[in-house]
């Protein structure tokens, strides 16, 4: 019998998450799915509580906190928007709207994607300054391109891969277009 992790336990109930909602995230449903007794369940966890607290704690650290720390090794403003680009577009999309999802009626689960949402702009403004043409938009501009990021990822299959990184690409290039500039300036 294979012994599971902390981490394997939090990957499924994202994974349960997803593909059956807030409501699938019961232990004995989650021990059924991973071919084991309730024991192994209560080995990493006390409760459902602890549970769904290390799970919203999971889905932060690898959805934010290390997307924020891998750009961040990134050289040049340019490298990090790239690689912001190409990190959240690899991120299970099915895993955060489920979240979100979620949070709509969860205020234990909103106060954590508020959190998280706090986290991802804030880093947004950061990278942005030198990436536009007018700095002082980055807040204006950090919430334009997360408005982009929720809203695609809404799309679901009514925006493909490609489109989304071809929307990226527009949105890089409208914000760093010098030719953007004074129009971007009458937004101050």
């Amino acid at each position: 019998m294979t012994k599971l992790s902390y981490d394997d336990w939090l990957r499924r109930g994202l994974k349960t998450l997803a593909e059956d909602g807030a409501d699938a995230l019961k232990i004995d449903r989650l021990c059924r799915a991973m071919h084991v007794t309730k024991g192994s369940f209560y080995h990493h966890f006390r409760n459902r509580e602890e549970f769904v607290q290390a799970l919203l704690a999971f889905w932060q650290r690898t959805f934010t906190d290390e997307v924020i720390e891998q750009i961040a090794q990134y050289p040049s403003p340019e490298e990090r928007g790239q690689a912001l680009s190409r990190l959240t577009t690899s991120l299970q999309q099915n895993e955060e709207r489920a979240i979100r999802a979620w949070a709509q009626w969860d205020p234990v689960v909103a106060k954590q994607v508020d959190e998280a949402d706090k986290k991802r702009l804030t880093a947004l403004e950061k990278l942005l300054p030198p990436l536009i043409q007018v700095p002082e938009l980055a807040s204006l501009v950090a919430k334009l391109v997360y408005a982009h990021f929720l809203g695609v990822q809404q799309l679901r299959e009514n925006a493909s891969m490609e489109e989304w990184n071809r929307m990226d690409s527009l949105l890089q290039a409208l914000f760093t277009d010098p030719s953007v500039k004074p129009l971007l300036e009458s937004y101050r």
